[in-house]
């Protein structure tokens, strides 16, 4: 267009001699008419780029709502494959827990959850019913099976189970073992055991042997299985409780003795040695050996396994 009105320009302003005024005219009418199709042609050009750019946004629109919607699919179709289904294809929900408390599904969860404590009072009802199964040299030959081998069973399993940095963190909490050991030889037998014992014998209350008992019950140190299978029931610290097992039984040796000549002022000797060979081949090298079982494949098939084995201790 530019260049067409220069050339009209030329030819009509520098050159007017050359051209008559209906040339000029009709001269003007074609540059004007040239220049309204380059208009209208450039206007068709731009409407078809902003058009087909329209088009290439909407298209690119499509295609990311395409792309969501299979995965979309595909995320639903994953769900329906890891929820399992009814017979009929729709998803099975799972039913809600009843409410009733001695629904048998609730009862089998409480037992299932307190397996322990009932088994023990289960085994004292049977005790008190069959007296005769856990005699020495019974049926059941409990001195052996349980006496020597359950217990091994069990503290074989706990080295089984324990890191051995779990083992060296809690023979190295003193805080923890002193206070323990603290309430076991001097809290417990002076504040609890003494004071009961003068209550009963003020009152005359139960025979006075059984009242000694339990002065003298009050005096001793935990036993090494009971004190970690209630620990590992309970959820607690399973390497402090068998660390502390073994300094109380250790410490029992000496603190014991003491605390009965102070009682009942009598003295009493205990086999050091042949205490200390049962500690050691019971509990100390049980867990020995179940700490080389962890280097092993046995750490695995125990890790698989792991509530099948807390269960069997507790049988044990």
């Amino acid at each position: 267009m530019i260049a067409f009105l220069s050339s009209f320009i030329k030819i009509v302003v520098m050159k007017p001699c050359h051209i008559s005024l209906s040339k000029a005219f009709l001269l003007l009418s074609l540059v004007l008419e040239i220049s309204a199709v380059n208009c209208f042609a450039t206007g068709n050009l731009l409407s078809l780029e902003r058009s087909h750019s329209t088009n290439t946004i909407k298209t690119q629109n499509t295609v990311d709502k395409a792309v969501q919607g299979l995965l979309l699919r595909r995320n639903k179709f994953s769900i329906l494959q890891a929820v399992p289904s009814g017979g009929d294809g729709s998803i099975a929900r799972k039913k809600p827990a009843p409410k009733c408390p001695l629904h048998p599904a609730n009862l089998l969860k409480f037992a299932d959850k307190n397996f322990f404590v009932l088994g023990m009072a289960v085994a004292v009802w049977v005790a008190q019913k069959f007296p005769k199964l856990g005699m020495d040299q019974g049926i059941l030959q409990p001195e052996i099976f349980i006496g020597k081998f359950g217990v091994m069973c069990i503290f074989l399993l706990s080295g089984l189970s324990l890191e051995l940095s779990e083992l060296r963190e809690a023979v190295n909490n003193h805080k923890l073992n002193g206070l323990i050991q603290l309430s076991s030889f001097i809290l417990w037998p002076l504040l609890f055991g003494l004071p009961l014992f003068k209550l009963l014998e003020t009152f005359s209350i139960f025979t006075p042997a059984l009242r000694d008992g339990l002065l003298i019950l009050s005096s001793l140190p935990t036993t090494v299985n009971m004190c970690v299978l209630l620990t590992s029931a309970a959820g607690g610290s399973v390497a402090s409780a068998l660390c502390n097992a073994v300094m109380g039984n250790t410490l029992g040796i000496f603190a014991t003795p003491a605390l009965l000549l102070r009682f009942f002022g009598t003295s009493i000797s205990l086999p050091f040695g042949k205490m200390v060979g049962k500690l050691s081949s019971k509990v100390l090298a049980p867990v020995l050996v179940g700490q080389v079982l962890r280097q092993t494949p046995a750490k695995e098939i125990y890790k698989r396994h792991s509530k099948k084995f807390k269960r069997f201790q507790e049988v044990r």
